[in-house]
């Protein structure tokens, strides 16, 4: 069974051949671990590549290293190497044991001879603690992974598990990405865990892999009102208990299906698709919003920008197609900095024909994906005899209410609006 093919995995994990070819050499032995395994086994695309060395101490893999690839050995005291330029890590088996609160909290010691199933027991689950010898095709699978992957089930490795409650938010991104469900011991022992102790920096992390790789976002949503983690985001907490949960979950996974491309975009679109049902109006939904996106982030733009989508989606949720005129699609576009997104949570709804609408407009006026460019600036004021001050922004403003709804759509058309504005005002001097 090969596993991974170089002719498949490319340029990189030629090199992963060639680092266990070294570290062989040396009377070590390296496995591949965690995601790279577990996904080529389920036939995903691996990016990247977790090196688990045993038999070698510290100095030995930093010498057999040297000239084969440049490496950042900062974090060497938790075992752990990083491959600049490639997405690479080195690891040295390892125990943890906890001493104290948060992700800092820890007690690490490496263990070159330590065993494969001692070595595997520190992490979460049993689908990310299989282990592949590239060199010998050998898979090691202490904690009987490959079969709960077969069956769909994550289930956690050992008891180590409790001792970070992170390990509660990577189940949930892990069942939206992976579409499986969870053990019931998994569950049990999740509902005993408080996500008190950790940052929101390692919450929001968690979260951003549901929403920007999530293909089935109920899945894990679903995992944490069932170990009851939901309580600690009450706007979904409160939809969860109400006849709209099912309403929200589907239109979660709904607009999955349609994530834009970007990072931002793409966050900015599953936050406001996530809390579009949280709320019994528009401004009690962004409120919602806002407050559900504090508790992951310390970004203040993306969450004013998720509570504003929401609010404009719900206020014309039920509007007909023909109430997106020119004059409202450019004004809507000026204030969400383009019309895609909330074309797309209109598509997410399922109100197809409100979605062209927008997505059409847009397009025709140049405003689906950025906001109505200013024809008329202070420069052209001056150019037309004004003196700058409170007289010519006032002018200016209405000029570009005027070219919100349509009166001219071209520099010229704008030169020439702003001459009568004038003449008009020269007149009423007269």
């Amino acid at each position: 069974m090969k596993l991974f093919l170089t002719e498949r995995s490319g340029e990189l994990y030629r090199l992963v051949l060639q680092l266990a070819g070294i570290f062989s050499a040396r009377g070590g032995r390296a496995l591949l671990v965690g995601g790279s395994v577990r996904d080529a086994l389920l036939g995903r695309t691996v990016k990247d590549f977790d090196i688990e060395v045993h038999g070698l101490d510290a100095g030995t893999l930093l010498s057999s290293l040297e000239g084969v690839c440049e490496v950042d050995a900062v974090g060497m005291s938790f075992g752990v190497i990083k491959v600049k330029h490639r997405e690479i890590d080195i690891t040295l088996p390892r125990k943890e044991n906890k001493t104290g609160a948060g992700h800092r909290g820890f007690l690490v010691e490496t263990d070159p001879k330590l065993g494969f199933a001692e070595a595997a027991a520190r992490r979460d689950f049993t689908v990310n603690a299989i282990m592949y010898d590239p060199l010998t095709d050998e898979l090691i699978d202490p904690w009987n992974g490959a079969d709960d992957l077969k069956k769909g089930i994550l289930r956690h490795v050992s008891e180590h598990f409790s001792e970070d409650p992170l390990r509660v938010l990577r189940g949930m991104q892990f069942a939206a990405r992976l579409g499986f469900r969870v053990a019931p011991e998994t569950l049990a022992l999740c509902a005993e865990l408080d996500q008190n102790e950790l940052a929101v920096e390692r919450i929001g992390t968690e979260w951003e892999k549901l929403l920007l790789q999530g293909k089935s976002i109920s899945a894990g949503l679903e995992f944490l009102k069932q170990c009851r983690w939901i309580r600690f985001y009450p706007e979904l907490d409160r939809v969860s208990r109400s006849e709209k949960w099912p309403e929200l979950v589907s239109f979660a996974d709904r607009c999955a299906a349609l994530r834009p491309e970007g990072k931002d975009r793409a966050l900015l679109f599953m936050a406001s698709a996530l809390t579009v049902p949280c709320g019994a109006d528009p401004d009690s939904a962004a409120e919602a919003c806002a407050n559900f996106c504090r508790r992951l982030w310390n970004r203040e733009e993306l969450i004013a920008r998720a509570a504003l989508l929401v609010r404009t989606f719900r206020e014309y949720e039920e509007a007909s197609p023909g109430t997106f005129t020119d004059p409202l699609c450019r004004r809507l576009a000026l204030k969400l900095r383009g019309l895609a997104l909330l074309a797309l949570l209109f598509e997410g709804a399922g109100k197809r024909d409100a979605a062209e609408r927008l997505r059409a407009a847009g397009e025709r006026l140049g405003v689906l994906d950025a906001p109505p460019a200013l024809l008329l600036t202070g420069r052209h004021g001056i150019a037309a005899g004004m003196k700058p001050g409170p007289a010519m922004g006032k002018l200016l403003g209405e000029c570009f209410e005027a070219q919100l709804d349509g009166l001219f759509t071209d520099l010229a058309g704008a030169e020439k609006f702003l001459r009568e504005r004038l003449r008009e005002q020269d007149g009423k001097k007269s």
